[in-house]
C-alpha cells in the first residue's frame, strides 16, 4: 500500500513540475518574441534595442521642423525569423525592410513633419 500512494505521489509530482517547466517556457518563448519598444524619443537622441534574435539602432535629427529617424535593423539568429522594425515618425507609421536570414543588415531613413518618434523592434 504504501508503494502505491509513493508511486502516485510520485507521479502527480512529476506532472506538477512538468506543468510549471512547460508554463516558464511558454512565458520565456512569449517574451523572447514579444517586442522592445522604445519611449518616445525627440531630437538628437538615439536607441539601441537588443531582442533574442534581433538588434536595431537608431538617431533622430531634426530641422526645418521635420524629423529624420537612421537607423539599421540586424537578424542575429538562425531561427527562421526576420528581424523588423515598426515606427511612428512625426505622425506616420513605417516598417523597415525585414532583415534575415542571421546576419542580414538592413537600413532605413525616414523623415516626416514633427519632432517626436516611436519605434520597436520585432521578430517575424
Amino acid at each position: 500500500m504504501t508503494r502505491i500512494i509513493t508511486a502516485t505521489a510520485t507521479r502527480r509530482w512529476r506532472i506538477a513540475v512538468a506543468t510549471l517547466v512547460s508554463a516558464l517556457l511558454a512565458a520565456g518563448t512569449f517574451m523572447a518574441i514579444s517586442p522592445d519598444t522604445a519611449p518616445a524619443q525627440g531630437c538628437g537622441e538615439h536607441k539601441n534595442l537588443i531582442i533574442t534574435g534581433a538588434t536595431a539602432h537608431w538617431t533622430l535629427t531634426c530641422s526645418g521642423g521635420n524629423i529624420t529617424m537612421r537607423g539599421f535593423v540586424v537578424d542575429t539568429a538562425a531561427d527562421g525569423r526576420c528581424a523588423q522594425v515598426l515606427a511612428t515618425v512625426g505622425r506616420v507609421k513605417h516598417r523597415s525592410a525585414r532583415a534575415c536570414p542571421k546576419g542580414d543588415v538592413d537600413t532605413f531613413v525616414w523623415t516626416e513633419r514633427g519632432s517626436r518618434a516611436v519605434g520597436s523592434l520585432s521578430l517575424n
